[in-house]
């Protein structure tokens, strides 16, 4: 049910996947285990590649990954990270060797599954008897299929009308055509719609360039920023986040506060 405001009507809520519903429990294991997983199928077509040079190998991706994303609201996804691994270590003509990697690469998380944010489910609960929910994912190294599955197995997807993945749509936040597709499929106009994350820039600048307003998920003020950002030369964060946004610091204080916004 849409809520009217003051001159606007609020039909749809989008949400912000990693570091807003779910998180990891510890950021440096799923790199650890995507390492092993991708050397033990390279050993099995014949290539003994050290730790290290996987690793490396993986971060170069990753961090191509960072800049197209954040400089340019473009995907690197998975399958063209992997891509470049194998291309790296001479499997690129090995059809059923890239289709492993890729299975290792790409569905690490279900082994290594990541938590649901405390109150996420309940929040979610209370906001999509409201209104209509879409989510916006920028998918890393983890695809859309296997965030889905996820999300299936730990019942926060049904509380979603749609659910947009970076690597299946070819854009990625901060790109306002993320946002506007997910939009068009939730039947709501930019000025009808609110965005929820956590990331200063692909998040709430994304969505404020999009014309849609935005509520920062921001637990503590000395870690504004993601930790896998860290290496990115960012903007400053008042240039990112105007102080009139709204934040919050627990998801238990979104339901109150969108009925505010929407009067």
């Amino acid at each position: 049910m849409a809520r009217k405001g003051i001159g606007t009507v609020l039909k749809a809520v989008t949400f912000d996947l990693w570091n807003t519903l779910i998180e990891l429990h510890d950021p440096d294991q799923p790199h650890q285990l995507r390492v092993e997983r991708v050397r033990a199928v390279l050993a099995r077509f014949g290539c003994q590649a050290g730790w290290e040079e996987v690793s490396r190998q993986i971060k170069i991706s990753w961090q191509k990954l960072l800049q197209l994303q954040y400089s340019h609201g473009l995907d690197f996804t998975p399958a063209q990270q992997v891509a470049a691994i194998v291309r790296h270590f001479g499997l690129h003509q090995n059809p059923e060797a890239e289709a492993e990697l890729y299975r290792a690469y790409a569905e690490t998380l279900l082994q290594l599954p990541p938590r649901v944010v405390d109150g996420a489910d309940e929040m979610l609960t209370e906001v999509s008897s409201r209104f209509a929910l879409g989510l916006i994912c920028n998918t890393g190294s983890t695809p859309g299929y296997v965030l889905r599955d996820f999300l299936e197995r730990v019942g926060l997807a049904r509380h979603f009308r749609t659910m947009t993945f970076s690597d299946e749509l070819g854009v990625a936040k901060p790109n306002p055509l993320i946002f506007n597709h997910t939009l068009q499929l939730l039947a709501a106009e930019a000025g009808e719609a609110l965005h929820i994350g956590d990331d200063p820039l692909t998040d709430i600048r994304g969505a404020l360039a999009a014309g849609i307003r935005a509520i920062w998920v921001c637990p503590a003020d000395e870690q504004p920023f993601p930790v896998h950002t860290r290496s990115l030369e960012l903007p400053p964060l008042q240039l990112l986040v105007p102080p009139e946004t709204a934040r919050v610091r627990r998801l238990g204080e979104i339901p109150q506060l969108l009925e505010a916004v929407a009067g």
